[in-house]
C-alpha cells in the first residue's frame, strides 16, 4: 500500500485532466496492459498513483512523436526498469524521421505532378467522357515506375 506521504490515488476523470488524455484512451490502455490502474474505489472507479499518472503522460508524449503503441510500450518499459532511454528513443525517432522525409518526398513529387497537370492547357477528349488530363496524369505515373 502507500504510506501516508504518498497524494492519494486519483480518479479515472482525475488521471485524464492530470495526462491531457481523454478517459477512453486511458481505459484502453489498461485493457491493453499498457499503464494499468493501481486499483479500484468501493464504487469500481479506476485508480491511478503519481507514477501510472506519470506513466501516461510518457505514452502521450511518445503517441505524440508518432510512435507505435509497441513502441511506447517498449520504451515505458525501460522507463520503469529506471534504465536510460537515450540510446533506444534516438534508434527510434531516426527510423521515423527517414520515414517522415520519404513521405515528404513522395507528397512533394505529388504535388508537383498536379501542378502539372493543372497548369497543362484543356484539350477535347475527343468525344470521350475522361477528362484528358486524368489520361495524362496516369501516362507520366506509369513513366515513373509505379
Amino acid at each position: 500500500m502507500s504510506s501516508s506521504d504518498d497524494p492519494p490515488a486519483l480518479r479515472i476523470g482525475q488521471a485524464a485532466r492530470a495526462s491531457s488524455l481523454d478517459p477512453r484512451t486511458i481505459r484502453y490502455y489498461d485493457s491493453i496492459g499498457l499503464v494499468r490502474a493501481s486499483g479500484r474505489t468501493a464504487a469500481g472507479y479506476r485508480l491511478y498513483t503519481a507514477h501510472e499518472v506519470e506513466a501516461l503522460r510518457f505514452v502521450r508524449r511518445a503517441r505524440r512523436l508518432g510512435l507505435s503503441l509497441d513502441e511506447a510500450r517498449k520504451l515505458l518499459e525501460t522507463w520503469r526498469r529506471g534504465e536510460p532511454l537515450c540510446s533506444e528513443l534516438d534508434d527510434i525517432l531516426r527510423r521515423h524521421l527517414g520515414e517522415i522525409d520519404s513521405r515528404i518526398h513522395e507528397l512533394e513529387e505529388l504535388r508537383d505532378e498536379m501542378r502539372a497537370i493543372l497548369a497543362a492547357p484543356a484539350r477535347k477528349a475527343g468525344g470521350s467522357r475522361v477528362c484528358p488530363k486524368l489520361a495524362a496524369a496516369e501516362g507520366s505515373r506509369s513513366g515513373r515506375g509505379r
